[in-house]
């Protein structure tokens, strides 16, 4: 029993020293490196998206790119242009196409694009998210949202409405997301109390 006893120690000290000696000659990782493997892939080459506009309690605020990681909010947007023309698992959304000057929302946020200095006062109800991307999206990519440039979501009652504008600029498509108008007023109520300080 006491050799055996003895031959764990010995196997004990041999893997702590293993161990510790593994640790030791371990390098510092420099912060250039650190910030490179940390970074999640693709989180620092550009997303596409140029700026967005919010509207909140009545106005309308303009944020660069430097902005969308704050919250999540303009990833979950994303998510949702991807997942409503495909449908399916409960998201049975309905769809329609439109001008710009068919929809007051899709119009004024097309009128606060040329617009320098926000904030600037909204004459829509609710609240509303245009993100405004670099280039547009092709419908034949894997990875395409459905092929578009810049996405609007806005909210009337409890639903909301996503909107994707054509790749030739001309069209939107339109997807009524029922009770999704909720969430978009809280999203965007702690984006902007997170970015503005409101």
């Amino acid at each position: 029993m006491k050799h055996n006893r003895k031959e764990l120690l010995i196997i004990l000290t041999v893997i702590t020293v293993t161990l510790t000696g593994c640790n030791s000659t371990a390098r510092p990782v420099s912060d250039q490196e650190s910030d490179s493997s940390t970074t999640p892939a693709g989180e620092d080459q550009n997303t596409g998206i140029e700026a967005f506009y919010v509207i909140w309690n009545g106005k309308i605020e303009k944020f660069d790119h430097s902005h969308e990681n704050m919250t999540g909010i303009l990833a979950d947007i994303t998510s949702l242009a991807w997942i409503a023309p495909r449908g399916g698992d409960g998201f049975n959304f309905t769809s329609s196409e439109m001008k710009e000057t068919d929809n007051p929302y899709i119009l004024e946020s097309s009128r606060a694009l040329s617009i320098k200095d926000t904030p600037i006062q909204s004459g829509c109800p609710g609240s509303w998210i245009r993100i405004v991307r670099n280039g547009t999206v092709r419908a034949e990519s894997a990875t395409a949202i459905s092929g578009g440039k810049d996405i609007l979501i806005y909210t009337q009652n409890k639903s909301a409405f996503l909107a994707v504008q054509s790749e030739d600029l001309t069209l939107w498509t339109v997807w009524e997301l029922p009770q999704y108008g909720i969430w978009l007023d809280k999203e965007t109520g702690i984006f902007m109390r997170m970015a503005a300080g409101l």
